[in-house]
């Protein structure tokens, strides 16, 4: 897969990904920009377009716990998120907006699992690998926010265990 291609099938994941670990626009794209810079300069072979995106991902994740641990990095509360739902009905919207909320309340350890999981639709062992840790500490991690988000949204919503 050319680069172009890359970009266009895959910045929507690796920015929704970086976002939702800054939780800062600004930041999530310039981490957006460094990882496909990143893969300019790569001289990897990729086995598949499914090794690609999780090699991207990975980057992402790496690159977003950098920026949290620099120094500069001021975090702000107000999350100006774009909607990923952009076909979900009126009625809908107040319910996304809840899960959207308590999902981005969760520290970054549970956060970014829901969002990898969820969001970008890896399975457990994919995601695990992105972010650097065993299937079974990542199963582990998204049970404890599965029920981290049950206790804040209740039990009304529907969560999908696999």
């Amino acid at each position: 897969m050319d680069h172009e291609t890359a970009f266009r099938k895959y910045s929507r994941q690796i920015y929704v990904t970086a976002l939702g670990y800054l939780k800062d626009r600004s930041e999530a794209e310039n981490v957006l920009q460094d990882v496909f810079v990143k893969l300019l300069t790569c001289r990897r072979e990729f086995e598949s377009d499914e090794h690609l995106r999780n090699w991207l991902l990975k980057v992402a994740v790496n690159l977003s716990k950098n920026i949290l641990r620099s120094p500069r990095f001021r975090r702000t509360d107000s999350l100006e998120w774009e909607s990923a739902e952009t076909a979900v009905p009126q009625a809908d919207r107040a319910a996304v907006l809840d899960v959207r909320n308590a999902v981005l309340s969760l520290e970054p350890t549970y956060r970014l699992p829901v969002l990898l999981f969820y969001y970008d639709g890896l399975g457990a062992k994919d995601a695990a690998r992105v972010m650097g840790i065993s299937e079974n500490a990542f199963k582990v991690r998204l049970h404890r926010a599965r029920e981290m988000l049950r206790t804040v949204l209740g039990d009304d919503y529907d969560y999908e265990i696999q």
